[in-house]
């Protein structure tokens, strides 16, 4: 683990104390207790109904990386999609010790069937498709997709069409990301599906493939962080996509998840949670890059002063502190700058 790792681990260490300390320390001075607070988890005037009565049970994939987790500890409130978990359990009613962690695969979480969850935070577009099969909220972020590679392979520096279209890519299963491949790199080889990011990345490290997709904010922890040599190759030239939180299809929180975004939004709570965690950064290239106009054959009637357009570019994350060892994180605390449960400042943006 480097330096910057283990101070990154301390830090959420002790922020975990704290927080647990305030907690005990807010429903001794208030007489409140877990139980009455777990009878506040309402919306609309009806008791939530969750997995476990009592608790609100999230799931994301394993690893879980920065810079919407830190440390692969969802329950640590590090993160922009830990914290946020968080907050919506707040608005929610739940007391931070209630809100509890799974790890559940990606195809679990998108897929038909029953859930092992009240929701799911794990960077999921959304699609008709799967509003097919699940409920989704309303949007908490807008991402891109972005193409990183490792130096010295076959596109580190080319990023013409050509040379994107002969590279071997993979991305994670079921996946937008994946479909982006084949709608826009358009690769002559068909995209290797991987069962996770992690795989995907390890297979990159391994020289195995020539580029992995994901979406930007993960593709650029991958690039700086975890692999030893890794390069972002640019961003891929479509539009944002929205991401959401998935619930099973038909639940009875769905509309008190919204709800909760929207208040989360309206207060600036999710504003300030993007500053912190999806701070923008230097420009990134599109690829493949867009055509050039062509120049006029002089002695044409066109215009000889016509410049070709500068390639558009787009802002990335701010690297985010690095991972450390898997762990289960079966439950945890709030972030570190949230309010008590049931305060109505809750602190309160998408990229």
């Amino acid at each position: 683990m480097t330096t910057a790792g283990r101070a990154a681990r301390t830090l959420a260490a002790g922020s975990v104390a704290l927080l647990l300390a305030a907690c005990t320390t807010t429903s001794s001075s208030t007489g409140t207790s877990s139980s009455s607070t777990r009878t506040a988890a309402v919306c609309g005037g009806q008791q939530l109904k969750t997995i476990n009565p009592g608790t609100l049970t999230v799931a994301t994939f394993d690893p879980a990386y920065a810079p919407w987790f830190v440390g692969n500890e969802p329950g640590n409130g590090q993160g922009f999609e830990s914290a946020l978990a968080f907050r919506i359990g707040q608005q929610l009613g739940f007391d931070p010790r209630d809100v509890r962690w799974k790890r559940v695969p990606f195809g679990q979480i998108v897929g038909s069937g029953e859930k092992p969850f009240d929701l799911a935070l794990a960077e999921v577009s959304i699609t008709p498709q799967r509003t097919q099969v699940v409920d989704m909220s309303v949007s908490y972020a807008e991402v891109r997709h972005a193409l990183l590679t490792y130096e010295g392979s076959p596109i580190d520096g080319g990023t013409t069409e050509a040379e994107l279209r002969s590279a071997r890519l993979g991305a994670s299963e079921q996946t937008t990301s994946l479909a982006a491949i084949q709608q826009v790199l358009k690769p002559t080889t068909p995209a290797v599906a991987y069962p996770s990011i992690a795989k995907a990345g390890e297979a990159l490290g391994a020289k195995q493939i020539d580029g992995v997709v994901a979406d930007l904010p993960t593709a650029t922890f991958l690039a700086n962080t975890v692999l030893d040599n890794g390069v972002l190759v640019g961003r891929l030239d479509r539009p944002p996509e929205r991401i959401g939180a998935v619930l099973p299809k038909g639940s009875s929180l769905t509309s008190c998840v919204n709800q909760a975004i929207g208040k989360l939004q309206d207060n600036g709570t999710l504003g300030r949670l993007h500053t912190q965690w999806l701070p923008q950064r230097d420009a990134v290239p599109v690829v493949p890059p867009p055509a050039q106009p062509s120049m006029p054959v002089p002695g044409s009637t066109e215009t000889e002063s016509m410049t070709p357009a500068p390639a558009p570019t787009d802002s990335v994350p701010a690297d985010s502190p690095s991972g450390s060892a898997p762990s289960d994180s079966p439950s945890g605390p709030a972030p570190t700058d949230a309010p008590p449960a049931g305060s109505a400042t809750a602190e309160s943006e998408s990229s």
